[in-house]
């Protein structure tokens, strides 16, 4: 490329990936203008009991007209919003009965699913439809184990191919037939450690068996700050593999 260009390239800065996710809520550009990031639960824009997403985004667009961005965390960012603009926005999503402050747990804004069912061919299990409940089941699993407020990202698919990049996440769910699915545990936070293995096969009705001990012994065991993914490779995994 030098070469073709004319152009000498700096060497590489070393750079280390953290965190994986998206700034949700409203920032300051560096322009000067703002950018509004909004959850998008399993990344389908729908109005839903309530919660007018679809039609408070198009009215909010329409009028305004601010760039918009889809994330590979399937959100969206309404970019280059003009200062003065900021508070109609927030108003008119409001009237809609969506949040600029996306009021959801840690863990439901780290979450993701592929389509799967009935979208997908290749699905052999739910995943889009069937997250949002699982995942309310897990808050009161966590609020249960006194870890509420504690961010585990959770990945679901409806088959092997890993549309939502289920083998990075700390708890990942890979449908293997209707109702059932493979359980990884064991990634991070910055998905550049894959998970493994640790049930062949869990039933949806069984999740939160499988997790209960899970989530009691982490909270008893974990090193400060530490992450439940982390506590997976560290100790649960390293169990699993003895035991075999």
């Amino acid at each position: 490329m030098e070469k073709r260009t004319g152009i000498t390239l700096e060497a590489a800065r070393p750079f280390e990936f953290k965190r994986q996710g998206d700034l949700l809520g409203w920032h300051r550009q560096t322009n000067g203008n703002y950018f509004l990031g909004l959850f998008v639960e399993n990344g389908r824009i729908k109005d839903e009991n309530g919660y007018r997403l679809k039609a408070g985004l198009l009215a909010a667009i329409q009028k305004f007209k601010p760039e918009v961005r889809l994330t590979a965390s399937q959100n969206l960012l309404l970019v280059n919003v003009k200062p003065e603009q900021r508070d109609s926005i927030t108003e008119i999503l409001k009237q809609h009965g969506v949040s600029t402050d996306n009021p959801f747990s840690p863990t439901r804004l780290a979450s993701m699913a592929c389509p799967a069912l009935p979208t997908c061919g290749l699905s052999l299990a739910e995943s889009e439809r069937a997250l949002p409940g699982i995942l309310t089941r897990i808050e009161g699993l966590l609020a249960e184990t006194g870890l509420a407020k504690e961010e585990i990202v959770i990945r679901m698919t409806g088959c092997p191919n890993g549309c939502a990049r289920p083998f990075m996440a700390e708890i990942g769910f890979v449908g293997k037939a209707p109702n059932k699915y493979q359980l990884y545990l064991g990634g991070n936070e910055g998905s550049t450690r894959l998970n493994r293995v640790y049930k062949e096969m869990v039933k949806t009705e069984e999740i939160e068996a499988e997790l209960r001990p899970l989530f009691s012994r982490f909270a008893a065991e974990r090193k400060t700050n530490e992450r439940f993914g982390d506590f997976c490779d560290r100790v649960i995994l390293k169990e699993s593999v003895a035991a075999v």
